[in-house]
């Protein structure tokens, strides 16, 4: 057990070592929400279990349905991944300033804006749901 706390704190090192601007691959993240579900066919957790860093309202795109553009307009903010084939672009907000952005790979997604009150569970479609959700404005 020992190993493996190690190599995950070293992994998750690696990720927050890469903070800088611009979105990245979550990959820690895309499994922690899919061993979730694996694991939970019938339960929900929290999604702000899933992250340790502080914000208060999550942007959630579709990659496959929405252009670098677009999000830069939605967000207000150069946040836009660049070119990827497909995923979900996570923008965190705190205080209305983006304190993190990243590509995440577990798909189902429901573009829109949640809140700290969203939960994962397998028994939706986009696997996170939140009683605030708003969708974006076209």
């Amino acid at each position: 057990m020992g190993v493996r706390r190690i190599v995950l704190g070293v992994v998750l090192g690696l990720v927050l070592a890469g903070c800088g601007e611009g979105a990245r691959t979550n990959a820690e993240l895309s499994a922690a929400v899919r061993d979730h579900i694996a694991a939970n066919p019938v339960g929900e957790r929290p999604f702000a279990d899933f992250t340790d860093w502080e914000w208060d309202r999550l942007y959630l795109f579709d990659l496959t349905e929405v252009d670098g553009d677009r999000i830069d307009e939605i967000t207000g903010s150069s946040v836009s991944p660049g070119w990827v084939s497909g995923g979900g672009l996570f923008v965190y907000f705190k205080d209305d300033e983006v304190v993190r952005s990243e590509v995440v790979d577990h798909g189902g997604y429901c573009s829109g804006i949640y809140t700290r009150a969203a939960v994962v569970s397998s028994q939706f479609s986009c696997w996170l749901r939140d009683p605030a959700f708003a969708r974006f404005e076209r």
